[in-house]
């Protein structure tokens, strides 16, 4: 189980100044060798987007600008850099009304059709997973619902069932899940489900939430034996998730 190598990392917060995540390039770039040493091949740089908050134009250009900071930042260090490929994307946040000039292709997973949504942290509201199916009808794209396991203690059955249920989505699964009992008892599940899964360390700085991957997978042999999901169950869906990104980035 210790034989998968180079994982793509879906989610991640390690452009400088633009939420919650990096403070600045240094802790970028610190963040970028992490992900080398947990063996990332490629990784998704998704700042949260708040539509109600700023303009798409103003986020994209935030975005160019704190790339383009971090890319010099690792120009201006003596090594070469052979840390994984940095790709753009959004986290984007979901809420009942969402704006019809939304632009949804700049916010995409780069090199993929995948828009990855953020639903807020409350009780499940029907509206946004209908949300979530019409904007993959209208834009024609695979929606991906990020850290779908936070929500375990706070959805209930019935909310989950609506929530995976929703035609064509992707499911993104934060690589701590195993810390939790009832977060590792809920990833089981989806595992045997069948639902297609993305990882995403989620990770927002190098100490609290650092960039973990293969650190994390360490405990995957006795999580498989415990829940008994198969050795090529798991080698399958690591399989699915490079296969999305191995085309290379859309130019």
């Amino acid at each position: 189980m210790g034989g998968f190598m180079e994982y793509v990392d879906f989610h991640s917060h390690i452009l400088p100044h633009m939420d919650d995540g990096s403070k600045n390039p240094e802790m970028s770039s610190k963040m970028l060798e992490m992900l080398e040493e947990e063996e990332v091949c490629v990784v998704f740089a998704t700042p949260h987007y708040y539509c109600y908050r700023e303009s798409e134009a103003s986020f994209l250009a935030r975005r160019a600008d704190a790339l383009r900071a971090l890319l010099n930042g690792i120009c201006e260090t003596d090594r070469g850099f052979t840390g994984p490929e940095i790709r753009l994307g959004a986290e984007i946040r979901l809420i009942r009304e969402m704006p019809e000039s939304l632009e949804i292709e700049p916010l995409l997973l780069e090199g993929t059709n995948l828009a990855l949504f953020e639903l807020p942290f409350d009780k499940y509201d029907v509206c946004l997973g209908e949300n979530i199916h019409n904007l993959s009808v209208k834009y024609q794209l695979t929606p991906v619902i990020a850290h779908v396991e936070r929500y375990v203690g706070l959805f209930r059955k019935s909310d989950y069932e609506e929530l995976l249920s929703i035609p064509n989505a992707v499911y993104q699964i934060s690589t701590n899940f195993m810390e939790s009992k009832k977060t590792a008892d809920f990833v089981a599940g989806l595992i045997r489900s069948g639902l297609p899964l993305l990882f995403g360390s989620d990770c927002h700085n190098t100490t609290v939430r650092p960039p973990l991957m293969k650190t994390a997978f360490r405990s995957l042999k006795k999580f498989c034996s415990k829940y008994k999901i198969s050795e090529s169950e798991m080698a399958d869906l690591f399989e699915y998730q490079k296969g999305l990104v191995q085309e290379g980035p859309v130019k």
